[in-house]
């Protein structure tokens, strides 16, 4: 429709036709003979001449399109032209996307560290955050501070200016877009959708991943296009701002976007809300941080965050049919992740990293790894499970644990015992609470298909997400996968293949059995060759037979694997004094417990002389030091016949043989 002639020979921008310079629907015009006077735009722009400002008044920049014999003035019908006017090829989206992009380099120009600091500290943010964030910038002639607003391909729709005051405006021909903070794919965790940039700059802080909507309801197809085919959980959070009247804008919304976000992403979906008194999750960070120290923990307020927002959490439920689930669905552009392709891209050989020495980062030297699958097998009550738990007991605090070096981390343990058994363990050895989680066997049944399978091993990827750990065990697998013929390598490499889905930057230890009749080079492992196949590191676990292991405390582990770290053989002994697992170098020799037990006896049987001493006399008589466990004695004094003392069959009056030093 055309534009109605005014009186002044102007016509005024409208919604239906914007001006073409700055993209805004009032306060600018164009004369009949194709002068534009624009209200914004104060420079340069794609497409238009620039003919300074107004003489008349300087707030009014003058402008005349580029010759060009298939176009004339014209405004435009949003990012359509109107059919009644010629146009160049280029369309308006992309001249305004150009005008957009030039406008946010040049304000990311005029950041500099002062304006930098000021905005930070308005935020009561530290500096460096906001570098996070790519194109921020600084506008001066507004005095304001630019944030960009992007698509879920990286795609510059828009510009918010920020005042001084709080207050907001979009930037003449922006879209509304989202908040992209660089690097947010990488962090770990459940993904929180907030409102605005300045959120999500609080929860990157924190080591939080975090996406700003544009608005309560907004950003939700954009939302869907970015984050389609991502497993990890996401959380919609809103905004305590309740009215006088009983609206909730900020409630209501995040529940809305959260339920058109089930449906469009077909899975469950969160929304929550910041602890009362605050009006925003940025606003109750940049209290915690008030007035801290230099080295304030931000990693750790991030743990305290996300765990209020999710034990507050709702969910909004979404049950498929069939839900699959493809992986990861963003990448990186210009320090942002965007919308990917299904399938990855092949990725430069240079362009690899090396996690650790080797090409491997050990959470247990030589044994378990990140992004790896260990197998553990060894013959039922062999000691596996009791090993385990005591590497649980260490792993919080790491250091070392049977002679290698143990990275300090959480576990989740998926067992085939009960809970009850759990806990006496817990008390025994002294397991911490807040390092291991567990799923024991009363909690869950096992699973009868590969689609339960593949379901259970999804829900962890999700747990997981929100509730992070480093070593995530299954003990035994035969009692937990679905497998029916250990037998067949199609159904077991189906099974663990899921396993993939598990060990992005953490140890995935699955605990089985050794065949009967045992096995060589890593072939003791019950079933298919498929399952010592799959696995990065293989562990077997056996009995030491050795005279100088009587008490049965000592076993051997045997590595191979794909790492060159990892040991062919390493004797390890559960020491009675301490009742914790040691290394025994070079597998030989008694221990320090048992050696002293053993010169306790001599020292006794040496000081009888001939006349020799019973076995209840030795006890009787033995240091307190040493006289811990008369099981464990009876079998000292027996194996040490032939390597100390003799022993004499006949009874004396006190029933018993005698022992006596081999020295007499």
């Amino acid at each position: 429709t055309a534009m109605s002639e005014p009186t002044s020979g102007l016509r005024r921008a409208s919604k239906a036709h914007p001006c073409p310079v700055c993209g805004g629907d009032h306060k600018c015009s164009r004369t009949a003979d194709g002068l534009f006077v624009c209200g914004r735009a104060t420079g340069p722009v794609p497409g238009y001449a620039y003919l300074g400002q107004s003489d008349k008044d300087p707030q009014w920049g003058l402008y005349r399109e580029e010759e060009d014999s298939t176009s004339k003035p014209g405004f435009c019908l949003g990012n359509r032209v109107s059919s009644d006017v010629p146009r160049n090829p280029v369309s308006q989206a992309e001249t305004g996307f150009r005008h957009l992009t030039q406008l946010a380099e040049g304000h990311a120009r005029n950041l500099t560290p002062l304006a930098a600091a000021d905005l930070a500290h308005r935020l009561s943010l530290p500096a460096e955050v906001l570098g996070l964030v790519p194109l921020l910038g600084f506008d001066p002639a507004e005095k304001c501070w630019t944030f960009p607003e992007f698509d879920a391909t990286g795609l510059l729709l828009g510009l918010v200016r920020r005042f001084p005051d709080g207050s907001k405006r979009a930037v003449a021909g922006s879209r509304r877009g989202l908040s992209l903070v660089g690097g947010w794919a990488d962090r770990t965790g459940p993904i929180f959708l907030v409102e605005g940039p300045t959120d999500s700059l609080a929860l990157a802080a924190c080591h939080l991943a975090a996406i700003g909507r544009p608005s309560n309801l907004g950003g939700v197809a954009l939302l869907a296009e970015l984050l389609g085919g991502n497993p990890r959980p996401l959380v919609v959070v809103g905004e305590n701002d309740r009215k006088p009247n009983g609206l909730w804008p900020g409630k209501d919304g995040a529940k809305r976007v959260a339920e058109e976000l089930a449906v469009k992403l077909q899975r469950n979906v969160l929304c929550t809300l910041p602890p009362e008194g605050y009006k925003d999750v940025r606003e109750w960070i940049a209290d915690r941080f008030a007035g801290s120290a230099e080295n304030f923990n931000w990693e750790q307020l991030g743990q305290e965050v996300a765990r209020d927002l999710l034990d507050h959490a709702l969910t909004i439920e979404f049950r498929p049919a069939d839900r699959k689930r493809s992986g990861s669905s963003v990448a990186t552009h210009n320090g942002i992740a965007v919308a990917r392709r299904k399938f990855p891209i092949p990725v430069p050989l240079e362009d690899l990293q090396l996690p650790g020495p080797g090409g491997v980062k050990w959470l247990w030297e030589g044994f378990l790894a990140r992004d790896a699958v260990t197998l553990f097998s060894a013959l039922p009550k062999c000691g596996k499970t009791t090993l385990l738990v005591h590497l649980l007991a260490a792993l919080p605090s790491g250091g070392s644990f049977c002679g290698r070096a143990l990275a300090p981390g959480r576990a989740l343990v998926i067992s085939e015992e009960p809970a009850g058994v759990w806990a006496a363990r817990r008390d025994e050895i002294g397991v911490p609470n807040h390092a291991v989680r567990i799923i024991a066997r009363n909690a869950m049944p096992r699973c009868s298909n590969l689609e339960e399978w593949a379901e259970f091993i999804g829900f962890l990827a999700d747990q997981l997400s929100g509730d992070p750990a480093d070593l995530v065990i299954f003990d035994t697998l035969a009692n937990l996968w679905p497998v029916k013929d250990e037998n067949s390598a199609a159904e077991v490499g189906a099974a663990l293949t899921q396993f993939h889905r598990l060990t992005e930057n953490r140890a995935i230890l699955a605990v089985h059995h050794l065949r009967k009749s045992d096995g060589a080079e890593g072939t003791g492992s019950r079933g298919s060759g498929a399952l010592a196949g799959f696995a990065d590191i293989l562990i077997e676990l056996r009995r030491q037979k050795a005279s100088f292991d009587s008490g049965q405390r000592r076993r051997v582990l045997t590595g191979f694997g794909r790492y060159e770290a990892i040991p062919p053989e390493w004797v390890i002994e559960l020491a009675e004094e301490t009742n914790r697992f040691e290394h025994r170098p070079e597998g030989g020799g008694p221990s320090p417990t048992a050696s002293r037990l053993h010169d306790a006896i001599l020292a006794l049987l040496k000081e009888a002389g001939e006349a020799g001493l019973t076995r209840k006399q030795l006890w009787d008589k033995l240091p307190e030091a040493v006289k811990k466990n008369e099981a464990r004695f009876k079998v000292e004094i027996e194996s040490g016949v032939g390597q100390g003392w003799r022993k004499e069959e006949r009874t004396n009056r006190e029933g018993g043989p005698l022992y006596h030093p081999l020295a007499y």
